[in-house]
């Protein structure tokens, strides 16, 4: 083994004068056959399938927006001139997102299940098919309510809002529950279903109204709130506050109707054939 003498191999500039044997007795520069350039080399080379891996990580500010808003951002602009200049080479979002992609494909079977569940043990005690279903007509409303307060908050639908939304079912359920069951009281003991109506919805406006009021009230200073950790909650909260807003006054509206609606039509006397 050759080796240049220590001084002999301080700089750039002597590594590109070092001499290489090429044919013969010939020489010349290592400057002269090769280009010497300085690249950042990972410690550590990662393969998938063959293929290398290079993660890339960020740590997201809530207080100025989410990550799913700075992934679009990337897909929009950085992205597509990564696969122009490089051809071949895939970005695909991991981590956080890759669970977000797991949970949601989750809340779906679970939001099912969880709707069929509802439905069984309102059929049960109330002796009725449709009933439940009447009930559970409200929901949808609770839901487009959410998404209007995203968008009015100016926040993207989440995990966290699914599970927000799921808590808002229930409390809209419960709501209209309580209505419907004051009208199958009054109206099983004979009062006329205008009348059963009018008076069930007036007897619980009430309970209906104080449950929607003191659970906005109670998240309130969670939506007020500015620190970076309650950002991760605010979706739930955002979900809870205007899908009840919004369903409420639907609830005291549209089961109403559809009562009345049903009751009226099994009483219209069919024609002879």
């Amino acid at each position: 083994l050759i080796q240049y003498g220590k001084d002999q191999r301080q700089t750039l500039e002597q590594l590109k004068e070092a001499k290489i044997h090429v044919q013969g007795s010939s020489y010349t520069t290592l400057g002269e056959v090769a280009n010497i350039s300085f690249v950042h080399e990972p410690r550590v080379i990662r393969r998938h399938n063959r293929e290398e891996i290079l993660s890339v990580y960020w740590r997201q500010d809530e207080n100025i927006g989410s990550p799913k808003m700075t992934l679009q951002k990337l897909q929009e602009t950085v992205i597509p001139n990564l696969e122009r200049d490089y051809p071949g080479i895939k970005v695909r979002a991991s981590g956080q997102f890759e669970e977000m992609a797991e949970v949601q494909g989750g809340f779906k079977k679970a939001m099912i299940l969880t709707l069929i569940m509802i439905y069984v043990l309102m059929a049960v005690p109330l002796k009725s098919y449709w009933q439940p279903l009447v009930i559970m007509s409200v929901i949808p409303f609770g839901f487009a309510g959410a998404i209007y307060g995203h968008a009015l908050m100016g926040l993207p639908v989440s995990v966290l809002s699914m599970f927000g939304m799921m808590a808002m079912t229930g409390v809209v359920i419960n709501d209209s529950l309580v209505l419907m069951t004051r009208f199958n009281q009054l109206y099983g003991e004979g009062m006329p279903v205008r009348q059963a109506l009018f008076e069930a919805g007036t007897s619980r406006m009430r309970a209906i109204f104080l449950t929607t009021v003191t659970t906005v009230c109670g998240l309130l200073p969670l939506l007020c709130e500015t620190s970076e950790q309650a950002q991760y909650l605010k979706p739930t909260a955002v979900s809870l506050v205007f899908g009840e807003l919004f369903a409420t006054p639907i609830t005291l509206i549209l089961i109403p109707v559809i009562l009345a609606f049903g009751r009226y039509r099994s009483q219209i006397p069919k024609s002879p054939a």
